[in-house]
């Protein structure tokens, strides 16, 4: 019979508690940034028609929101494993979580909202788009998902790196 999983107090090697700060740091920036102002709309000298964004208003910002979630249980789920490819494959999550977090913000930096959804947003026809002043800005949050993302992505490759040593440093022990 299996024993019941427990947290793994020990403690962790320079490599492996690298990859858990910054694993936990970039979640906390996908997380944080997925819920900011994405893009603000509005027109010029008007203030009252400017609309900001969250990033939970949009498919990117509720991607990158839950890739913040499956970096923070990969990294509590690889304190409860032992084995090491079960930590492997947890740091295997969390580089994949990463990466799909900065590559949805970049992705939105790059190509931006949708310039219908914001004149939707405002209400204006396409035609008077520039004849107003129309403008969309970023905000924070996109900038925070791809950092967050980018911190994510390089602690699933520290903890992959840690994890493989393990492997290696057992087997010489045996050899």
């Amino acid at each position: 019979m299996e024993a019941e999983p427990r947290l793994d107090g020990s403690r962790p090697s320079g490599l492996r508690f690298a990859g858990f700060l910054l694993a936990v740091a970039g979640a906390m920036l996908l997380g944080v940034g997925s819920i900011q102002t994405w893009v603000t709309v509005g027109v010029r000298g008007a203030t009252t028609t400017d609309t900001s964004i969250p990033g939970t208003d949009m498919a990117d910002g509720k991607i990158t929101l839950a890739c913040a979630i499956v970096v923070l249980l990969a990294v509590v789920a690889g304190r409860l494993v032992h084995d090491r490819r079960a930590r492997m494959a947890l740091a295997s999550v969390v580089i994949a979580a990463g990466f799909v977090g900065a590559l949805v913000a970049a992705a939105f930096l790059q190509n931006g909202i949708d310039r219908q959804v914001v004149l939707d947003a405002l209400g204006i026809p396409s035609a008077q788009w520039e004849q107003l002043g129309a403008f969309r800005e970023y905000g924070l949050g996109p900038w925070l998902a791809l950092s967050g993302g980018v911190l994510g992505f390089v602690a699933g490759i520290l903890t992959l790196a840690w994890a493989q040593r393990l492997g290696r440093d057992a087997v010489a022990a045996q050899g």
